[in-house]
């Protein structure tokens, strides 16, 4: 959609002002920039990132001024980034991370200056950081992942230096790593790396003890794994690996006792989980997994109580839930899920009361919401976002009370809004976000200011 005023964002981010953004949509304002979008003035913005000034970034664009980027593209003046550049000068950053100053980073580019970093190179000093990270000083970062004193790492490198790391770990002393790779020294790792000794991690997460993972290879001793396979030992793990004791964990996520998870592969023990499979006994997981006891979270969320939940799966207990499917009794819900009691919350979000989400599936109570669905009542939500009161919204679908919304149609009332709509009144918002009052945003973001 396009934005008629300024101020408006995008996924997964807070524009300040001049920093407009939307998911798959141009702005007309100054300010403007979408997922796929070129921006047209400084201070823009792109998924999951929120850009200060001379801190434009785009998922999939290019910006026209100062401060242009793409998702594969180089920016050529200062301040510019995308979700695939390099960053020129200090103080840029890339998708879902927050640059300060000379702390460069960006998914898959390079930094010029001091405290360069990228998700696919190799930081010359100290204070490199990578995608989804702030750096400190002296505290070089992976994906999701801060090291502490000189540990570098970056996602598919090696560091020179003892202490490196990879992708979503921290290495103490002596643990190289990178995302698919082997560092020659001992504690080497991969984005979802073989650590030899104990405090090994995978992709965004940290093991405790004897937890060794790679991206997409064996380790020659103990606790072998990879990314689509079978761990044979205890503390084994892949991508999303599968760890046989406690302190197990999935991607982007931190099991604490007993929930074993892999990316594509079943444990072999109890809490077997998979990305794509179907648990079999509790404490199951995915690459979003599902914990059986309270504090259950399934993609990028936290569960409470008997809400278990997989990416594209199903849970053979209470609380079962998948992608696509219906839940069968309270708390069930999928990836983005059908909460069928308040509280229930689905991919990246948290519902409150009478907020049932689902994916691409419908609640069988009010406020019933799916990703492709209609809302019936009020307060309904899709996926990944929290409805207020009165604006419910879906990602492809049309609501039938006040604050309807679609993906690809115009609101008729006020509140209403789409994935990738025009707002027509204060208020309103779409997939994935938070309505308030005379702040309108889009995908996964609230606007701070009236827009």
């Amino acid at each position: 959609m396009t934005n008629t005023t300024a101020g408006e964002c995008n996924n997964v981010m807070t524009n300040t002002t001049s920093c407009e953004c939307t998911n798959v949509m141009t702005n007309t304002t100054s300010g403007d920039c979408t997922n796929v979008m070129t921006n047209t003035t400084a201070g823009e913005c792109t998924n999951v990132m929120t850009n200060t000034t001379s801190c434009e970034c785009a998922n999939v664009m290019t910006k026209t001024t100062s401060g242009d980027c793409t998702k594969f593209m180089t920016n050529t003046t200062s301040g510019e980034c995308t979700y695939v550049m390099r960053n020129t000068t200090a103080g840029k950053c890339t998708n879902v991370m927050t640059n300060t100053t000379s702390r460069e980073c960006t998914n898959v580019m390079k930094n010029t200056t001091s405290g360069e970093c990228t998700n696919v190179m190799t930081n010359p000093t100290s204070g490199e950081c990578t995608n989804a990270m702030t750096n400190t000083t002296s505290r070089e970062c992976t994906n999701v992942m801060t090291s502490t004193t000189s540990r570098e790492c970056t996602n598919v490198m090696t560091n020179p230096t003892s202490g490196e790391c990879t992708n979503a770990m921290t290495n103490t002393t002596s643990r190289e790593g990178t995302n698919v790779m082997t560092n020659t020294t001992s504690g080497d790792c991969t984005n979802v790396m073989t650590n030899t000794t104990s405090c090994d991690c995978t992709n965004v997460m940290i093991n405790t003890t004897f937890h060794e993972c790679t991206n997409v290879m064996k380790n020659p001793t103990s606790g072998e794994c990879t990314n689509v396979m079978k761990n044979t030992t205890s503390g084994d793990c892949t991508n999303v690996m599968t760890n046989t004791t406690s302190g197990d964990c999935t991607n982007v996520m931190i099991n604490t006792t007993f929930h074993e998870c892999t990316n594509v592969m079943k444990n072999t023990t109890s809490g077997e989980c998979t990305n794509v499979m179907t648990n079999t006994t509790s404490c199951e997981c995915t690459n979003v997994m599902t914990n059986t006891t309270a504090g259950e979270c399934t993609n990028v969320m936290i569960n409470t109580t008997f809400r278990e939940c997989t990416n594209v799966m199903t849970n053979t207990t209470s609380g079962e839930c998948t992608n696509v499917m219906k839940n069968k009794t309270s708390g069930e819900w999928t990836n983005v899920m059908t909460n069928t009691t308040s509280g229930d919350c689905t991919n990246v979000m948290i519902n409150t009361t009478f907020r049932e989400c689902t994916n691409v599936m419908t609640n069988t109570t009010a406020g019933e919401c799916t990703n492709v669905m209609t809302n019936t009542t009020a307060g309904e939500c899709t996926n990944v976002i929290i409805n207020t009161t009165f604006r419910e919204c879906t990602k492809v679908m049309t609501n039938t009370t006040s604050g309807e919304c679609t993906n690809v149609m115009k609101n008729k009332t006020s509140g209403e809004w789409t994935n990738v709509m025009t707002n027509t009144t204060s208020g309103d918002c779409t997939n994935v976000m938070t309505n308030t009052t005379a702040g309108e945003c889009t995908n996964v973001m609230t606007n701070t200011t009236s827009r």
